[in-house]
């Protein structure tokens, strides 16, 4: 699975499955990982875009700060690299801020 380099981080990031375009955004301090089940779930009917939050799982750690408009920009930067221009949003807890 891909790691990309966006606003200054490096993150790690998955695709996968078919149908409509989804991003989905973890809750805080989860890993996908740790939510590897559920995102099987959602790839059987959706083309899903999932990723690691700076400083957390398989994305490269961070020594200073950021703020919830960080993880916005970080969320666009990987739409941007995957191609897309608009696509539905899954937000558990946390990531429903995102």
């Amino acid at each position: 699975m891909p790691v990309d380099h966006v606003n200054g981080v490096e993150l790690y990031w998955e695709r996968r499955g078919s149908g409509p375009r989804l991003l989905f955004c973890n809750g805080s301090g989860t890993t996908l990982q740790a939510v590897g089940p559920l995102l099987d779930l959602v790839a059987a009917e959706f083309d899903l875009l999932a990723w690691d939050y700076r400083g957390l799982g398989r994305s490269a750690p961070v020594t200073g700060p950021y703020t919830m408009a960080d993880l916005a920009a970080d969320a666009a930067g990987l739409l941007q690299i995957a191609g897309w221009d608009e696509c539905r949003v899954l937000g558990v807890s946390f990531g429903g801020m995102v």
